[in-house]
């Protein structure tokens, strides 16, 4: 009957022996040359749990070594390792006397070295296993139904044909038409003696599969289908919707980065639920592991919806709604209710983390009116807006300082002059130099940049079809860098607290520069927030994302689709410093920001960036956990355009 590995074990090739009462997996090669060490584990549980219809006792991973000699390790049903395993033992040694044409081999394990002898009345098993990478795919999955001679040869795989009654015929099975082929071969059995050696006496039935991925449902040694726990990974895009909606209900046109924060904790639970069963990277701050057999996206919804209803509760119909519809599309059974278990869990373990960060604590701002010094601007003079956001615990960095940049320009320079002169030429909301399309630039960046860039990552995530650990990855890594690159603004604007565009042009009369000329009526192209220029909260988030992404994707061609609101438009930017120079060109062209604070932001959020992927989100497999390729500063190197 035929047999197939799901996808993610397709390069596994596994043979499966019959003896003393005991069902034992051999599979060619080392643990470590097809698992990570996280991944191990739940690869042995899905094989011999039967999960995919192999079903054993245990498996046994054997690897020739370069003197002639072998080396096995040995996993219990429960993915456990085992130091020695008798049948396990037998199965591997006869793999290897079979393979290596010998009558005896050496098969050291552990701190052991057996000796591992046939019987001159066993047979040789003549079928050598397949290389495991490079070669020609199979059309189907092929099961090698081979059956021992000897006077154990009556206790052969069920339905088997009798020994002897085929030689290398391809037989179809049921009405799946999928082909076997029939050897006459031989499995192992055998004792250990006193002397450690293990030496074969009788011989059953040896099962070898050599398996493929296919296409469609996997199919069962009971005929059945099997499908994998749900983990669509549009299912992270629609609660990433639901996220902003309700984060936008909640915040409205708050000119402050406060949506970037609730972004971020939503993804960090998500992408916990959903690693924490997938495996493939680390999980964020938790060490928590949930059961294989768990629907990731049950457990992605599951951690988004309660996260959400903690934080804004005045939303629960709509979440609940939402939740419940969610949940209809996935089908009733283990993985769902496992799923959601672990979505809870990963949803706690992220709200128990952010108790006591500082969020909405008093924090004020003190500075005294001063040339250089921030006050409230027109057309409201609203106070410093969520000052709270400077003192908030990060989410990655050590603390909000870490990547404070040096202030900005002294009142008497020329860098100084150089920035009013520029805003105040290009910035005006009426008379300007721009351009229409420089005017289209400013307004097109003139809004939620955090809710721009959750719209991107859904467009990218869905044309790349990522997966639903990959997707996950993209949005808490783009997500928390911006989190932190909020928290490192706010905590400039509060420690320099230097004053905003309109304020310097209105007041130059008192920054003591001859370079700059005071003009009351001066109006910037789009209203000034309320909170200090430098430095920019737009750019430095734009410098972390971009600088995150690359470091996921490896390059600074990011292929990121962004869209306006404001505008209706859509850009293409194809390369992340294209995009951060547009940003940083925006706020200047719009009137509300230093050419030398956007570029400071940017800086500021590229060490972000470079910081969330050398301490964040890494896989698993990387052999230095905590590195990631150099990729270039996404900044551009130029200043004005």
């Amino acid at each position: 009957m035929c047999l197939a590995l799901p996808a993610q074990l397709s390069h596994l090739k596994v043979a499966k022996a019959q003896g003393s009462r005991n069902v034992i997996l051999v599979a060619d090669g080392a643990p470590g040359d097809h698992f990570t060490a996280v991944d191990l584990p739940r690869a042995v549980q899905r094989l011999c749990a039967g999960k995919d219809r192999f079903g054993s006792d245990g498996i046994s991973f054997v690897k020739d070594a370069d003197d002639g000699t072998a080396n096995a390790w040995f996993f219990n049903p429960d993915g456990s390792p085992s130091l020695l395993c008798g049948n396990g033992m037998r199965a591997a040694g006869r793999l290897l006397l079979d393979r290596q044409q010998a009558d005896q081999t050496v098969l050291p394990v552990g701190p052991y070295a057996f000796t591992v002898r046939a019987a001159e009345s066993a047979p040789r098993w003549t079928a050598e296993l397949p290389e495991l990478r490079g070669g020609t795919p199979l059309r189907h999955p092929v099961v090698d139904l081979v059956v021992g001679r000897g006077q154990d040869a009556g206790a052969r795989v069920p339905g088997a044909p009798a020994p002897g009654t085929c030689s290398g015929a391809r037989i179809p099975v049921g009405e799946t038409g999928c082909p076997f082929t029939c050897r006459v071969v031989s499995s192992v059995m055998g004792r250990f003696g006193s002397s450690g050696r293990a030496v074969v006496r009788t011989v059953t039935a040896f099962l070898l599969l050599a398996a493929t991925a296919v296409a469609g449902p996997t199919a069962t040694a009971d005929g059945g289908s099997h499908s994998p726990p749900s983990a669509d990974p549009a299912a992270i895009r629609e609660w990433n919707v639901i996220a902003t909606d309700t984060i936008t209900a909640r915040l409205g046109a708050r000119p402050s980065g406060q949506a970037a924060i609730w972004h971020g904790f939503v993804s960090a639970a998500v992408y916990n639920a959903v690693v924490g069963i997938e495996g493939r990277y680390a999980p964020y701050k938790w060490h928590a592991r949930g059961p294989s057999t768990a629907s990731p996206e049950a457990a992605a919804v599951t951690a988004a919806h309660h996260v959400l209803l903690t934080y804004f509760p005045a939303s629960r119909a709509p979440l609940d709604a939402a939740y419940a519809g969610s949940l209809a599309k996935i089908p009733e059974g283990q993985a769902k209710r496992q799923g959601v278990a672990f979505g809870e869990r990963a949803a706690e373990h992220l709200i128990e983390l952010r108790e006591g960060d500082g969020r909405f604590a008093p924090v004020e701002f003190t500075a005294s009116p001063a040339p250089g010094v921030w006050r409230p601007t027109p057309p409201a003079y609203l106070p410093f807006i969520d000052t709270w956001l400077g003192r908030l615990r990060p989410l990655l960095l050590t603390s909000p300082d870490q990547f404070r940049p040096g202030g900005p320009p002294a009142l008497s320079s020329a860098r100084y002059a150089e920035d009013v002169n520029e805003v105040k030429t290009m910035g005006a909301k009426s008379g300007s130099s721009r351009t229409a399309p420089q005017t289209e630039t400013a307004l097109f960046f003139g809004g939620n940049l955090v809710v721009q860039f959750q719209e991107a990552f859904r467009d990218y995530t869905a044309r790349h079809h990522l997966g639903i650990a990959e997707t996950a990855r993209l949005f808490v890594a783009g997500n928390a860098s911006a989190t932190d690159a909020v928290v490192a603004t706010w905590d400039a604007k509060l420690h320099y607290g230097f004053w905003r565009p309109i304020t310097a042009i209105h007041l130059a009369d008192t920054d003591g520069n001859p370079g700059t000329e005071a003009d009351p009526q001066w109006q910037p192209l789009l209203v000034t927030p309320p909170h200090p220029d430098y430095v920019s909260g737009h750019a430095a988030v734009a410098g972390a994302v971009t600088q995150t992404l690359s470091g996921i994707l490896g390059t600074t061609r990011l292929d990121l689709n962004v869209s306006s609101e404001i505008t209706g438009t859509t850009r293409h930017y194809e390369y992340a410093d294209q995009f951060n120079k547009d940003m940083i060109n925006a706020r200047v062209w719009s009137g509300i920001h230093s050419r030398t604070a956007d570029t400071a932001g940017c800086r500021a959020g590229n060490h972000i960036g470079a910081w969330t992927l050398t301490h964040y989100f890494q896989p698993l497999h990387s052999p230095r956990l905590h590195a990631t390729p150099p990729i270039r500063p996404t900044c551009p190197h130029g200043s004005a355009s």
